[in-house]
């Protein structure tokens, strides 16, 4: 299968793939990385640019189960940017979805080519933080690190500073998910909410000597 369609400069398909094989590939991709950013929007912006309202729509339905509570300025961008193209009852059930009522896959008026409609839990777990104990031992450090990473691809770095934060408190230890964090911090100037997050984690001795060089640095600053 083709994981990546490289939609050319006029978002159109590459000459070659027709919509149906398109289709099949973003559903084969997303099922087994329900997580990767890149491909949902990828696949919202090929059903924009075909003209095909009801694929949207379940493209947005599909990326909006698999944010669960997390990236709400990502789906109130999502739905400012593509209302227009909806017809008047997606938009109502996507516009309800926009705060702490989020879309998960049991939503009764799902489309049929929603992929993650009813899906198997394990397909979407690793966004479903309601229940931590059992979605924090679903993922490894690699999942953890790509799905921050997709964040700060699409320029949602307060919403990846927010999801490295809920990971950490699950894994106060991870050092590698705690160098990204701080390099963030350190990019955006954050020196308020690395304070914040400093008082926090740097206690514990895995990782304490990665939060006192930023201490250092921001007291430089």
């Amino acid at each position: 299968p083709v994981f990546y369609l490289g939609l050319n400069k006029n978002r159109k398909l590459p000459t070659g793939i027709n919509p149906v094989h398109a289709f099949n590939c973003f559903e084969y991709s997303l099922k087994q990385k329900p997580n990767d950013l890149s491909c949902h929007l990828q696949r919202i912006q090929h059903s924009m640019s075909e003209k095909n309202k009801d694929e949207l729509f379940a493209a947005i339905c599909d990326l909006f189960i698999i944010l669960g509570p997390l990236g709400l300025p990502l789906r109130q961008r999502l739905f400012s940017y593509y209302n227009k193209a909806l017809n008047q009852k997606q938009s109502e059930i996507l516009s309800s979805h926009l705060g702490e009522t989020y879309l998960t896959s049991g939503f009764v008026s799902l489309p049929d080519n929603c992929f993650f409609k009813k899906a198997p839990v394990e397909l979407i777990e690793l966004c479903n933080y309601t229940s931590a104990d059992t979605v924090y031992q679903s993922q490894d450090n690699e999942d953890v690190l790509h799905v921050a990473e997709s964040y700060i691809e699409n320029s949602q770095f307060d919403t990846a500073l927010n999801y490295m934060l809920t990971q950490l408190e699950q894994d106060p230890e991870n050092q590698e998910l705690t160098k990204k964090l701080l390099s963030i911090y350190k990019a955006l100037d954050y020196a308020n909410e690395f304070q914040s997050a400093y008082n926090k984690f740097s206690s514990y001795s895995a990782t304490s000597e990665y939060w006192n060089e930023m201490k250092q640095y921001f007291v430089n600053q």
